[in-house]
């Protein structure tokens, strides 16, 4: 294993407007997101590491590397270490790591559950307003 993570992934935002006319970018939801487990909890180096830049740019490599920009995110290989350099003008982003929890995923719009039939249940109970107990 590497002791510094290098990236695996950079996922491009897409411009989109959803409900009231709301503009916004969307990193997940139109590409393949397999590699993210949707549950996140803070776990060892056998982790998955992604970060979201907000705003700026970084370079995640021990030695040059592509400069990465906002609306981007970057999923990362496992290693012992991380390594972020802001640009000249700095960078924020959002970084989640964690172990996933290897469970089958039924994902449908806002809602994720383990299985087809869980998830049809959970939208028929919105339909009745019994979802949220």
């Amino acid at each position: 294993m590497s002791e510094i993570r290098t990236i695996r992934r950079i996922i491009t935002g897409t411009r989109t407007q959803d409900g009231a006319g709301v503009k916004l970018v969307r990193v997940f939801g139109y590409h393949d997101t397999k590699d993210f487990d949707p549950f996140l909890m803070l776990d060892a180096f056998d982790s998955t590491l992604f970060v979201y830049i907000i705003e700026g740019a970084a370079r995640f490599a021990a030695e040059g590397g592509e400069l990465i920009t906002e609306k981007h995110a970057v999923l990362f290989n496992n290693g012992k270490k991380f390594m972020a350099k802001a640009a000249d003008k700095g960078v924020r982003f959002l970084l989640l790591e964690g172990k996933p929890v290897k469970e089958p995923i039924a994902w449908g719009g806002p809602i994720v559950m383990n299985t087809k039939e869980e998830l049809e249940l959970a939208f028929k109970e919105i339909d009745e307003n019994k979802f949220i107990k």
